[in-house]
């Protein structure tokens, strides 16, 4: 059974909300309409019809002696205070026995036989009646406000009434939802989204020193309060971690300096070559470390990069490094974000693919109108599939670079790659190149600007 409901229940707070307030509402109502039907002098009056309270005055007078009648219509006055009573000796001649809709249910009344006039269709009866006694003599009932006697039917007063009733309960039931559910969207909700869009640009605003607003009800604003608090100790630890870094970056460059100055006066030969090997396999690690610790930083300014010049900008130099890499250029097209990070993520996949690859092929090809790939293939080893998600964490190798010497790397580039894609937006997967070898294949999406005037030049 709560299984069943929870499929009704709204996944959203505003729908929750207002489903509450809606049975609150209803429950609201119903208890109103029972107590007025139980305590109300309108609810509980008995059902009177005045065709039964003018056949029965019929029937008192005709049991009446003629020098009593008078006095019974004096009490009859006085038990049907909206009709007026007189005892005639015939009624206008004009006046016929076709009776109208009041008429009739007075005859049903009477029984078989029963006289009843009215005035002519022609004329406005306004509640005249003219019945005939035995004695010969006719009891004239004049009802000079028709309207008045309506709430004593039946059908007037149980239908008429509680339509209207209903007609007022549910103008304000409507009105009161309409107020509540305008009042939690813009107290209770709008809060709760500014939040979540300030938390969620968080990453990217770290440097602009936006906070949450701390605005809504009390619950919301000590929310507010703490993520902005978590922001604050954030944006110091982020700090620290900079200077720290420009520290260690500046300390163990100069050491590593040195002792590549001091390589250069040893006498041997092969021990000068494995010592220098040696600092240029430190100074790569140590590159590499800072690169990923790094990638936490504040993004830099992001603009339309044209992604063919890049391209093979990258492929000349690693081309002049003596690699064999080739870029089979597409139609021209520019992608959205940093230019420096850009040359970082696909430097990292061609150093990777190099490493390991004697033939690297880079191409590009649109895969929608908003979307481009970009595939770095190699002719290598290839990775595993069942390895190729846990390669992109940090300090994770793959098989062929177990042993670790001038040619291997530290288990930081795809780490490294991966992190740069997903902040530009996109995404980077790894896939099996045919006959072997691995694809490094980055899905970026493209920017709606124009290539020949605002794309950011890349330096040749």
């Amino acid at each position: 059974m709560k299984a069943f409901l929870r499929r009704f229940r709204p996944d959203a707070m505003t729908g929750q909300i207002a489903l509450l307030v809606l049975a609150a509402i209803l429950i609201f109502h119903f208890s109103v309409d029972a107590t007025r039907m139980f305590t109300d002098a309108e609810w509980r009056r008995p059902i009177v019809d005045p065709a039964d309270v003018i056949a029965g005055a019929v029937v008192a007078v005709e049991a009446a002696a003629p020098e009593q009648r008078r006095d019974v219509l004096a009490r009859l006055a006085r038990t049907a205070p909206w009709a007026k009573l007189a005892i005639r000796p015939a009624p206008p001649a004009d006046w016929s026995n076709d009776a109208g809709a009041e008429g009739q249910r007075i005859s049903a009344r009477l029984g078989p036989g029963a006289d009843v006039r009215e005035p002519s269709e022609s004329q406005d009866s306004g509640g005249l009646f003219a019945i005939g006694l035995k004695s010969g003599d006719h009891l004239m009932v004049s009802i000079p406000e028709p309207r008045r006697i309506a709430h004593l039917r039946p059908a007037g007063r149980s239908g008429a009434y509680a339509a209207r009733v209903w007609e007022r309960f549910a103008m304000l039931f409507f009105i009161c939802v309409l107020i509540l559910w305008v009042w939690l969207s813009a107290a209770v909700v709008s809060p709760l989204v500014r939040l979540a869009n300030q938390a969620e640009k968080f990453p990217e605003d770290i440097e602009a020193g936006a906070r949450a607003p701390e605005k809504g009800p009390r619950e919301v604003v000590e929310l507010s309060r703490a993520i902005n608090r978590m922001q604050d100790r954030i944006r110091s630890m982020i700090a620290a971690r900079s200077h720290a870094l420009a520290a260690i970056s500046h300390d163990l460059r100069t050491l590593i300096t040195r002792m590549r100055l001091r390589s250069e006066f040893i006498e041997d030969v092969a021990m000068r070559a494995k010592m220098l090997s040696d600092l240029q396999s430190m100074d790569h690690m140590l590159k590499k470390n800072l690169e990923f610790l790094r990638d936490g930083d504040a993004p830099l300014e992001r603009g339309p990069i044209d992604l063919g010049s890049l391209l093979q900008t990258l492929a000349d130099e690693c081309s002049e490094a003596g690699h064999d890499v080739v870029f089979i250029n597409g139609p021209r097209q520019a992608v959205l974000g940093s230019l420096p990070e850009l040359q970082r993520l696909f430097s990292n996949l061609i150093e990777n693919a190099s490493r390991y690859g004697k033939h690297v092929e880079i191409s590009v090809r649109a895969t929608a109108p908003d979307a481009v790939e970009i595939d770095v293939a190699d002719d290598g080893p290839g990775i595993a599939q069942q390895d190729r998600t846990r390669v992109m964490e940090p300090f994770v190798r793959g098989e062929a670079a177990r042993n670790m010497n001038e040619n291997e790397g530290f288990g930081l580039g795809l780490s490294i790659a991966n992190s740069l894609a997903q902040r530009a937006n996109g995404a980077l997967t790894l896939l099996e190149n045919v006959p072997h070898g691995l694809i490094a294949r980055v899905h970026l999406p493209l920017a709606a600007s124009d290539l020949e005037g605002r794309t950011v030049p890349v330096r040749q």
